[in-house]
């Protein structure tokens, strides 16, 4: 497949330097040896290197687009060690999307091995916003002009914890409101799946901070601008 970096990141300059940001989720992908990424980098005792290529294409990735979706928040609070790692080896003006860590995300925990004594219990930190406060944005404040965006991404809801997305709507407010307007929110939209049809939106406060408001006969949903 041809693969035009010099004309991509080119573009991606482009249009990062109007405010549009081009990326994709995730950047450790050994498919894209030959296009995006130089095997020869990524070749150990004469053979590639899967690790290696997972531990070190950050830079080349950077080289040519402006930002990227960093996935492994999602199963993990990112601490400063690990935000550090990102941050230099990628160029100053490089921004970064950070699913939010499902410790807070997830209602009930699925029953799967990575959550241990955890798993098939209810989430007690469901949107916990202390939690999330200090064990996320906390240590991301250091890195703040490289965090573009925080995505929100839910798990499938059972009809016991809400029957309608108003519910949600409403813990979402409340966890949203304890949240410093500087970071900017969104949801992953695969959350239209998880209810029936039931119309919200997002508006701001003068403040800068978010407030969801239902709109039952408008055909929108969550949207975070």
């Amino acid at each position: 497949m041809s693969f035009d970096r010099e004309n991509i990141k080119a573009t991606a300059a482009l249009l990062a330097s109007k405010g549009v940001f081009i990326g994709t989720s995730s950047w450790k992908y050994k498919g894209w040896r030959g296009m995006l990424y130089d095997e020869q980098r990524y070749i150990l005792h004469g053979k590639f290197n899967e690790k290696r290529l997972g531990e070190y294409c950050l830079p080349e990735y950077a080289h040519v687009f402006k930002t990227v979706c960093v996935d492994d928040a999602h199963y993990e609070f990112p601490d400063r060690a690990y935000l550090g790692s990102l941050v230099s080896v990628v160029p100053k003006d490089f921004q970064f999307t950070f699913k939010v860590t499902d410790a807070v995300t997830i209602k009930r925990f699925p029953n799967k091995p990575r959550f241990g004594a955890r798993a098939g219990k209810p989430n007690e930190d469901f949107l916990n916003a202390d939690l999330f406060a200090n064990a996320f944005i906390t240590p991301c404040e250091e890195f703040r002009k490289n965090v573009s965006l925080l995505i929100f991404e839910f798990s499938r809801f059972s009809p016991n914890y809400y029957q309608h997305c108003s519910g949600l709507v409403a813990d979402l407010d409340r966890f949203l409101r304890w949240l410093p307007a500087r970071f900017r929110t969104a949801l992953a939209s695969s959350i239209v799946k998880r209810f029936k049809r039931t119309d919200t939106q997002t508006r701001w406060n003068d403040d800068g901070r978010t407030t969801l408001e239902s709109l039952a006969d408008e055909p929108h949903w969550l949207k975070f601008v």
